[in-house]
C-alpha cells in the first residue's frame, strides 16, 4: 500500500489499494458540509427472524423508527439500486442486533427515477409517512424536494454525493460525502502520473460546472494550464459517444478522467476503441468499478479509481461485510461504491444520532439532535464531523 498525501484537500493521508487491474485512490475524505440547524415505494423492516442465525440483541419492539431512502432505480440516467439494497440490509442488520433504542428500524424506499418532480413526490411521501429523516440517499436534482423538507423539518441526511446548491446550503441538509473533490484528486494524480495529453468528461447537465471547475483547480494546483485540457460533456443517457470520443482524442489523449455514472462507462470505452484511443482511465469509486473491468479488462488495465470512502475491504466495514454475507442483498450489485458505502455510512450516523434523541422519536427531535452533534464519529467511514457548523 502506498501512502499519498493530498495537501489542501483534507488533512489526512489518502491511500491506494492494489485491485484487480485497477488501483483504488482515496482522494477526498474530510467532508464537513452539514448545516446548522414517481412515487413508487416499498418498505423493508428487518428483524431478528429475518435471517438465519441469531442476532446479538433481543428482538426490537414498539413503534418503528421510520425513515426513507431515495435513489434513481427505474431509470436510464444514474441508476443506483445498490442504495436501497444497502439501506434494507442495514435495517436487517440493526434489527438483528436489537434495533435502535430497542425499536425496529423501518425503511421506506422511494424511486425518483432521477427526476426532480419525482424527487418532490418522494418528499411528499416522506411527509405523509411521518419519517424521521430521508437517509443515505442520492438523486440528480433535489431542488424541488428540499423546500418540502425544510417546510416540514425533515432532514436530508447522510448524503454521499451532493449535487445541487440546496444540498450545501439548506439547514436540513447533512452531506457526509463530497464528490466534487474527486475531480481535484484525479487531476493531481494524473499530473503526478506524468500524463501529458489529459482529457475529461462529465454528464451534460446543469450540475456539470462544479466538477469542471474542481478539475481545473486541481490542474492549476500542479502548475498545469487548464486551457490545454480537453473537456467534453456527454449525454447522461448512455448512447453512441463516438463524436465525443473523437473530440477527446484530438490530439491523442494519454489519460482520461470520466466524472461519469457506471452506465456511461461502457459506451465511452467502446467509443474510445472506435476512434483508436487508448488512454489510461481514471474514474469515480463505484462507477469505474469491477463490473466495467470484467467487460473491458484490457482497456481498464492500470486504471485509477478515485474514492470518497475507504475500500469495502477496510476494517471499518466489517459489519457491512458481515451483513452482506448474512442477509444476502442482490449479488449482482456493487456495494464497494459511493452508493453502497455512502448509504451504510449515513445509516450508521443515523443510528448514533437517534440514540441521543430526547423526547419522541420523530423528525423534529432527530433534526434537533443532529444539529447538536459536534463530534459525529463513524469510526473512519468518513472523518469526525461537526454538524453544528456549515
Amino acid at each position: 500500500m502506498i501512502e499519498y498525501n493530498l495537501r489542501g484537500i483534507a488533512p489526512r493521508q489518502r491511500r491506494f489499494h492494489a485491485r484487480t487491474r485497477m488501483t483504488a485512490f482515496t482522494g477526498a475524505l474530510l467532508l464537513v458540509l452539514a448545516a446548522c440547524g414517481g412515487d413508487d415505494t416499498e418498505t423493508a423492516t428487518g428483524s431478528s427472524t429475518a435471517a438465519e442465525g441469531s442476532g446479538t440483541g433481543a428482538a426490537p419492539t414498539g413503534e418503528p423508527i421510520k425513515v426513507m431512502v431515495e435513489a434513481p432505480v427505474d431509470s436510464q440516467i444514474l441508476p443506483y439500486p445498490n442504495i436501497p439494497e444497502t439501506a434494507k440490509t442495514f435495517a436487517k442488520y440493526i434489527n438483528d442486533k436489537g434495533g435502535i433504542k430497542g425499536r425496529p428500524l423501518e425503511v421506506i424506499v422511494c424511486d425518483d427515477r432521477a427526476d426532480a418532480g419525482e424527487a418532490a413526490n418522494c418528499a411528499r411521501k416522506a411527509v405523509e409517512e411521518k419519517v424521521v429523516a430521508n437517509v443515505g440517499s442520492f438523486t440528480l436534482d433535489v431542488s424541488q424536494a428540499i423546500p418540502i423538507y425544510e417546510e416540514n423539518s425533515i432532514a436530508w441526511f447522510g448524503i454521499c454525493c451532493p449535487v445541487r446548491d440546496q444540498e450545501f446550503n439548506s439547514k436540513v441538509s447533512f452531506p457526509m460525502g463530497f464528490t466534487n473533490a474527486l475531480p481535484v484528486a484525479a487531476a493531481i494524480k494524473m499530473i503526478d502520473d506524468g500524463c501529458k495529453n489529459i482529457s475529461f468528461s462529465v454528464g451534460d447537465d446543469t450540475s456539470a460546472a462544479p466538477p469542471i471547475a474542481a478539475f481545473e483547480n486541481g490542474l492549476k494546483s500542479k502548475g498545469k494550464d487548464p486551457s490545454k485540457i480537453k473537456i467534453v460533456k456527454v449525454p447522461l443517457t448512455p448512447g453512441d459517444y463516438s463524436t465525443q470520443a473523437a473530440q477527446l482524442n484530438t490530439p491523442p489523449t494519454d489519460c482520461f478522467y470520466g466524472h461519469l455514472s457506471q452506465v456511461n462507462w461502457p459506451p465511452m470505452i467502446t467509443a474510445f476503441d472506435g476512434v483508436g484511443a487508448k488512454p489510461k482511465l481514471y474514474g469515480a469509486q463505484g462507477n469505474l468499478d469491477q463490473t466495467i473491468v470484467k467487460t473491458f479488462p484490457k482497456q481498464t488495465e492500470g486504471a485509477i479509481v478515485v474514492g470518497v470512502y475507504p475500500s469495502l475491504s477496510a476494517p471499518v466495514w466489517a459489519d457491512f461485510r458481515g451483513a452482506i454475507e448474512k442477509f444476502k442483498p442482490n449479488p449482482e450489485l456493487n456495494y464497494d461504491s459511493l452508493a453502497g458505502l455512502g448509504t451504510w455510512t449515513g445509516f450508521t450516523a443515523l443510528a448514533q444520532i437517534v440514540e441521543t434523541m430526547e423526547g419522541e422519536n420523530n423528525n423534529v427531535t432527530f433534526l434537533a439532535a443532529a444539529n447538536k452533534q459536534t463530534k459525529l464519529d463513524t469510526g473512519g467511514m468518513v472523518g469526525v464531523l461537526d454538524l453544528t457548523k456549515e
